[in-house]
């Protein structure tokens, strides 16, 4: 039997087409495909899809997000945000290629969540906090959202009227989630690894 193929869908908070392309660079990993790149000018956010076993996958994943937390600066992104962010990298979303049902891909799904952990941990040893979520958390992605700045960082006027300025609290940003981890990185000091109970 052939080894699992999945997919990692990698979102970044930037519509600017040189840092994306150096994000899907950074991606560029033996056994790994970059299937699609999107970028959305108006909501100043694009994605990069993945295709690939579960541990090259994985590495991919986590050479693409530190390349797009490295380059995305968030003072140089709309603020307030013309869509939701928490950070640089607003998330990494790990999935099955099948069409099945979920109870059907359990054990996919389980794979899912252990690369998200695997790519919390790893992310949380390059020096960005981690929060984790979903079914092995116990919460929601929208209960884990709630309580960071994610809805607050959006616009309440049409995206065109947004104004380049602005930090959120003072820090670069990364969220990543498979089904479930959001991460953000601290500018200018190392933040140690951990999972917070929301």
């Amino acid at each position: 039997m052939a080894p699992a193929r999945l997919c990692a869908a990698v979102y970044l908070s930037t519509a600017v087409r040189e840092t994306v392309a150096a994000a899907a660079r950074a991606a560029a990993f033996p056994a790994v495909s970059l299937v699609d790149v999107f970028t959305d000018d108006t909501y100043a956010r694009s994605s990069l899809k993945l295709v690939g076993e579960t541990g090259p996958l994985l590495q991919a994943a986590r050479l693409a997000a530190l390349e797009a937390v490295r380059l995305i600066d968030l003072q140089n992104e709309p603020h307030p945000a013309p869509h939701p962010r928490c950070g640089a990298v607003d998330m990494v979303a790990f999935m099955p290629l099948s069409e099945a049902s979920a109870t059907d891909l359990a054990p996919e799904l389980r794979t899912c969540e252990d690369l998200a952990t695997q790519l919390g941990v790893s992310l949380g040893d390059a020096g960005c906090s981690v929060l984790l979520y979903g079914p092995q958390r116990g919460r929601t992605l929208l209960e884990a959202r709630r309580h960071t700045s994610f809805f607050k960082s959006a616009s309440q006027v049409a995206p065109a009227r947004c104004a380049r300025s602005g930090h959120e609290n003072g820090r670069r940003h990364t969220r990543l989630s498979s089904l479930e981890i959001a991460l953000s990185r601290a500018e200018n000091s190392r933040m140690e690894y951990q999972q917070l109970a929301l």
